[in-house]
């Protein structure tokens, strides 16, 4: 079945499908840790994620990157989590000596992970460590805690020597979809002349591009007083190509570079757009980086409540699931401060997750309900949905 919310949130559902994916990883690992699970069932389980994940993505690069990455690293997210909860009951160190024996960097991981997991069982450690109020439990759940933000921060690569995670490529790569159809599109309809519309926010690889006249037909001249040159010049300039220190060269221009939002538009005589100061767009670009540097803080903070849930976690799982309402509430003043609109899909981790509510009711109208309704009108108040 196609990810639910495709029809809503157009070509970005398979973002929030991969991401979703990811999420649902991570739970099903830490529910296998915590139960004591054969190994063989929680593989199939993290390959039914995956193959339910492949079998909707419509970008076959996607497809083939997700088969690639999800496996290791929901291998690396389940020795992780056999860490945090120190739980080595038989079938979870059997499942570390299977993935050693495999070799590699994960049978190093994994030979790691089983040197230093105290053999204790399932429910040793319920008693032990998840019972509230006691003083072992208020010791070891900040550790859990501090486990578990590190396991959040995972993210699967597909060459894990780039910080390019699988999100990023899942953003790229329905973006240069969306690229490659408007240029089809509009040699389709037979536009010679485009513009490169300027945009406030463009990167500094694009910078130089923007704003200028290209043609669609590999041609140079001059149009009512325009200059215009190929549009290969932006889109696979070489001096756009670069190589990393592993070696690996990759090319990222404009129109087909790397998240490249910008639109082409057909020429008319006098639709030249207006060029954006150069201050205006480095302003734009710091603001839009402060914005995703915040949405990947709070769909940190939501994945950690998410885990921190259903453990008997207590005031742990409380203060996770204040603070990323507290840190969505920022993002949302940030924003609105800032005038550069913000996008609460972005901030979703799993595919069916409420966002709370980051509203509160005025003095005003809360003076009119009567006291014994407060506890009602609270309850309410914490189901409130703002998509």
């Amino acid at each position: 079945m196609k990810y639910p919310r495709a029809d809503v949130l157009g070509d970005a559902w398979q973002v929030l499908a991969v991401e979703s994916a990811q999420t649902e990883i991570k739970i099903t690992a830490r529910d296998a840790v915590l139960t004591d699970e054969r190994f063989d069932r929680v593989q199939k389980k993290f390959s039914t994620i995956i193959n339910d994940l492949t079998d909707e993505l419509e970008s076959e690069t996607l497809i083939i990157r997700c088969k690639q990455s999800l496996p290791v690293f929901a291998l690396r997210v389940y020795m992780g989590l056999l860490r945090v909860f120190g739980i080595g009951s038989p079938n979870n160190l059997a499942a570390l000596a299977a993935i050693r024996s495999a070799g590699g960097e994960l049978g190093k991981q994994a030979a790691e992970a089983e040197a230093t997991t105290p053999r204790i069982t399932a429910r040793e450690w319920a008693y032990n460590r998840a019972t509230p109020l006691t003083k072992q439990y208020a010791k070891v759940i900040p550790r859990i805690v501090r486990g578990l933000n590190e396991i959040v921060a995972m993210e699967p690569k597909p060459d894990y020597e780039t910080n390019v995670n699988l999100r990023n490529v899942a953003e790229m790569e329905v973006r240069l979809q969306h690229q490659h159809k408007m240029l089809d599109d509009l040699r389709a309809s037979n536009t010679r002349l485009v513009w490169i519309e300027p945009h406030a926010n463009c990167s500094m690889r694009c910078a130089k591009y923007q704003g200028r006249l290209y043609s669609l037909d590999n041609t140079s001249g001059e149009i009512d007083g325009e200059r215009f040159v190929p549009l290969s010049e932006a889109t696979d300039n070489l001096a756009d190509f670069h190589t990393t220190k592993a070696g690996i060269t990759y090319h990222n221009g404009c129109i087909t570079g790397f998240n490249c939002r910008h639109r082409l538009i057909p020429y008319k005589k006098g639709n030249k757009p207006d060029m954006i100061p150069a201050n205006i767009i480095r302003r734009q670009r710091a603001l839009e980086e402060e914005q995703r540097r915040m949405e990947r803080g709070i769909r940190r903070a939501r994945e950690t409540t998410l885990l921190l849930t259903g453990i008997n976690a207590g005031k742990a799982y409380i203060a996770a699931r204040d603070r990323q309402v507290k840190l969505r509430k920022e993002y949302e003043e940030f924003s609105r401060k800032n005038k550069i609109p913000f996008y609460r899909e972005r901030l979703r981790v799993m595919e069916g997750e409420q966002l709370r509510s980051t509203t509160k009711i005025p003095k005003n109208i809360l003076a009119l309900v009567p006291p014994e309704a407060h506890g009602a009108l609270k309850e309410k108040q914490s189901q409130l949905q703002r998509y």
